[in-house]
């Protein structure tokens, strides 16, 4: 009851004024510029809030404002970015989210000159931000263009209107009077503005917020390169950060490849300069354009075409670190009974294995932006069912470990590849394993993803069902390539063609990814057009042929907690048949060797690795 009545009397002091606008000034006192959110926006986004979201919101307001002498309140940049508490190598990504926060605080009533955040300004960028705003299908993706929209750099057309015979870097062009607000603001009490670190917003155009881009045109809103690293090693560092602190509690064998882990920035620019590989067409440039002057740009069209097609679940991470970050605030003591996260939301904290000499937290981050199904995403430690090293490279082995799991699993492979270096692939199927001689198996949720060097993901075309071919005879293959379903042949390891004859790479597996049946040798290869393609083909390379020796191969099981169970029940009940059919009696005495040398011959027994099969 008192929690209720302290809740309403809160959300009594958030009502607007009865004008059709909520007044927001900016600058210093002397010299302040007025923003106008739009009443209806306001309160448009305070419905999507539940009463304890909007009194967090509140309250972290109440914390980080400053208050000037005539007791405006805002939040200024200085205490935005002490509040997300980033690493310095990090805090670039801080900044550009302070600049989207300004950018969509005043949405719907044109650019804004404001470098600081009122209340209502706050609310509604907050709710925009969070992807509260995507419930209907008309703005199904109103967040993921509106957040690229508001760190977008001018295009060449605007900045032919507003640069000067001196022109300026294209996140610093600033008009005469943001000339002046900026002198006026620099020395305010709260340190730093968005123009001292270089952001304006002379380049955004509000009129076309919400729309997406299917075909690229020189119009098209382009980021810079440098601005999505930034974002990219913010996104690697919430993963890293989030499950340093889980596994350190939950003492996971995965904590030992911390210390060893890619570098969230390198690994960041890895991602974007792949990205960059897929433009094909570029706008028309001037020498002195300002790419540059600010450096290389990816336009709207080529981010989302890369996005949709490898990271669909990309932005759900942002999303959870900035709803966890300002409206976590002291809900915790409004419910106990619910696990709150540091820095994400609960449930969308990345899974994990529970062992893994391959996968590190920053692959782990790349697969849970991934086409992987919700289902599988939800399960946050995964088991591992195979190992290559643990438990011998033969199918017969990956068969005793793999076989009978009914849940989905993720096939982890490194290779390396004879003059490229090593590469790492997951595979995922949402099928149970099984042999087959004569038949393909699979369905359309079947991806392969190239984790390293480059972050390439192979989905259904679904043109053909040539998903997995597994059979002792000849290993096991991925997307298959051809229109007949017979039986493929052993594929046949040759040389890698020399880089310095490009066409000579043309050797036709039938199958994007292949193990022979040692699981000691494999081919990762692609054909310039094959006859009918499971998986899609690399947007950034037409053909390649890549054989490579097997590093290590791992196994995971995405089922939940009943499917381990379920294997071992089956395992189980196969070794009682097979000792019921052979006419043994497995004696438990210890000292009966005859029927354990018996089992141990059939395979049942492995003392090597001191349990049973």
């Amino acid at each position: 009851m008192g929690q209720h009545s302290s809740k309403a009397s809160t959300e009594a002091t958030l009502e607007v004024p009865s004008a059709d606008t909520t007044s927001i000034r900016t600058g210093h006192q002397s010299s302040s510029s007025v923003i106008s959110v739009p009443r209806s926006m306001f309160t448009q986004c305070k419905h999507k809030l539940s009463r304890i979201e909007l009194y967090s919101l509140h309250q972290t307001f109440d914390e980080l404002k400053t208050v000037q002498s005539d007791q405006f309140e805002c939040i200024e940049v200085k205490e935005f970015l002490a509040h997300l508490d980033l690493p310095r190598s990090i805090e670039p990504a801080g900044i550009l989210l302070f600049k989207s926060f300004s950018y969509l605080g005043s949405y719907g009533n044109g650019p804004p000159a404001a470098i600081r955040l009122t209340f209502p300004a706050f609310v509604t960028a907050f709710v925009l931000l969070t992807g509260k705003m995507d419930d209907n299908d008309e703005h199904a993706h109103m967040f993921e263009t509106m957040l690229f929209e508001s760190l977008a750099i001018p295009s060449v057309s605007d900045q032919d209107d507003t640069t000067t015979s001196h022109q300026q870097p294209a996140t610093t062009t600033t008009t005469a009077v943001e000339k002046k607000d900026v002198s006026t603001t620099s020395t305010h009490k709260g340190g730093l503005s968005l123009a001292d670190l270089g952001v304006d917003f002379n380049d955004l155009d509000f009129d076309t917020l919400g729309d997406t881009h299917s075909e690229p045109s020189i119009d098209d809103n382009k980021i810079l390169a440098r601005d999505l690293v930034s974002l990219f090693a913010l996104f690697l560092w919430i993963a890293k950060m989030e499950k340093e602190q889980g596994l350190t509690a939950s003492g996971s064998n995965m904590q030992d490849t911390l210390s060893t882990t890619e570098n969230e920035q390198s690994m960041a620019q890895q991602i974007v300069q792949s990205m960059m590989t897929t433009t094909t067409t570029s706008s028309p440039r001037d020498e002195h354009d300002e790419q540059q002057e600010a450096g290389p740009t990816v336009s709207e069209h080529t981010f989302f075409n890369w996005q949709r097609r490898n990271a669909p679940h990309l932005f759900q991470t942002l999303q959870s670190f900035i709803y966890s970050k300002f409206a976590i605030h002291n809900q915790a003591s409004f419910n106990t009974s619910s696990t709150l996260s540091d820095l994400v939301l609960m449930q969308d904290v990345v899974s994990v294995p529970d062992t893994s000499d391959i996968l590190t937290l920053p692959y782990c981050a790349l697969l849970a932006w991934s086409p992987l199904p919700d289902l599988a995403r939800q399960i946050k430690k995964w088991p591992r069912l195979y190992s290559g090293y643990e438990d011998g490279f033969a199918m017969n082995r990956f068969e005793s470990r793999v076989f009978k799991y009914p849940g989905p699993t993720l096939v982890v492979i490194q290779g390396e590849i004879k003059g490229v270096g090593t590469k790492t692939w997951a595979c995922y199927l949402q099928d149970k394993w099984k042999q087959s001689k004569q038949h393909y198996w699979g369905s359309d949720a079947c991806f392969v993803a190239e984790l390293a060097p480059t972050f390439e993901v192979f989905s259904s075309t679904h043109c053909n069902t040539q998903y997995i071919y597994y059979h002792n005879d000849f290993g096991i293959a991925f997307g298959g390539t051809t229109k007949s379903n017979q039986p493929p042949k052993q594929p046949v390891a040759m040389p890698t063609p020399s880089h310095d004859d490009p066409a000579a790479i043309h050797v036709p597996t039938g199958f994007l990814l292949t193990l022979d049946n040692t699981l000691q040798r494999g081919i990762y290869s692609q054909e310039a057009y094959p006859a009918l393609p499971t998986l899609t083909a690399s947007a950034s390379r037409k053909r390649f042929y890549e054989p490579f020796e097997t590093v290590n191969i791992e196994v995971f099981g995405l089922g939940d907690e009943k499917a381990r169970q379920i294997q071992e029940r089956e395992w189980n009940f196969e070794k009682r048949e097979a000792l019921r059919r052979a006419g043994l009696q497995f004696r438990q005495d210890h000292g009966n060797k005859v029927d354990r040398e018996l089992l141990r011959m059939a395979g049942i027994i492995d003392d090597d690795n001191r349990q049973e099969r």
